[in-house]
């Protein structure tokens, strides 16, 4: 998805978060989103979120740089049989694939009525979503 337009807001929905957000251009791409506005934001869920802290240390480095814009949230139980990623970004633009273990997928640059449904399904999973990877480790 190409982060470089206006946008304000990113929901990402990868049910088995990669080593590909590790990768250095993934970083300085949401790293450049992010500091193009304070207000923008990123919000990731994800099924497990292990593998972000064991794989993924540029995209825990960017939580610990951004924490006021980057969120990442762990699925409830019951929506871990979803399995169709994708990130849509300000209502607009969305990327998606029908499975996470398929490449093939769909992108729309306008498609608003996809995009709202899109984001309408993210934000009911992460409603009954929980905090799944902090900035901070806290020792207690």
């Amino acid at each position: 998805m190409n982060c470089s337009r206006k946008r304000a807001r990113l929901c990402i929905f990868e049910p088995q978060l990669s080593t590909r957000f590790n990768s250095a251009r993934r970083y300085e791409v949401l790293r450049t989103f992010l500091l193009a506005s304070r207000t923008r934001q990123i919000r990731i869920l994800v099924h497990d979120p292990s593998a972000i802290t064991r794989s993924c240390p540029r995209l825990v480095q960017l939580l610990r740089q951004y924490s006021y814009a980057v969120l990442i949230h762990e699925t409830p139980p019951e929506a871990k049989r979803i399995h169709d990623p994708f990130s849509v970004a300000d209502h607009m633009t969305y990327v998606r694939r029908f499975h996470h273990e398929d490449s093939r997928g769909v992108t729309s640059l306008g498609d608003e009525t996809t995009a709202l449904e899109l984001v309408r399904r993210f934000d009911e999973m992460w409603e009954l979503s929980s905090p799944a990877v902090t900035a901070t480790v806290l020792g207690l």
